[in-house]
């Protein structure tokens, strides 16, 4: 019986890796290139996926009211889009997101973004208000940072 499998050895999960930068933007590449996906798309994707892991890790069901709060802090790159749709699935998961948005972006999919996010009343920040940052930290406003 070699190479046979025991009854547990399809149990085993693999070991969990991150992709290095360089293994990240091939990645990017073949999607954009050979599976002819658009930015959107994956920044679509992306976001969603991230909205997903807060609520493994955070489940609603485990939270109390307070708790519910998310900081989700975005810049003006393609992380900051990522962010921008994270918050927007995170209120249709029923959190409440607020954005963190110090330097916004002039391209066209972060305002379309923004746009949608505003829509659906989550509030902006472009300034840490001064006894968060001073006084209290952000979990101490905000359930979790993202």
């Amino acid at each position: 019986m070699s190479g046979a499998a025991g009854p547990d050895s399809a149990e085993v999960p693999e070991e969990r890796r991150f992709l290095s930068t360089e293994e990240a933007a091939a990645l990017e590449r073949e999607l954009l290139e050979d599976y002819r996906f658009g930015r959107q798309q994956l920044v679509e994707m992306c976001g969603h996926a991230s909205a997903v892991a807060v609520t493994k890790v955070f489940p609603l069901s485990a939270l109390s009211r307070k708790q519910r709060t998310v900081l989700v802090v975005c810049g003006p790159e393609q992380n900051g889009a990522v962010g921008l749709v994270c918050a927007r699935h995170l209120r249709v998961f029923e959190y409440e997101p607020t954005i963190f948005y110090p330097t916004r972006s002039l391209d066209p999919l972060h305002r379309d973004l923004t746009t949608q996010c505003e829509k659906m009343d989550i509030p902006f920040l472009s300034f840490l208000p001064t006894e968060v940052s001073a006084q209290q930290p952000l979990r101490g406003r905000w359930g979790m940072v993202s």
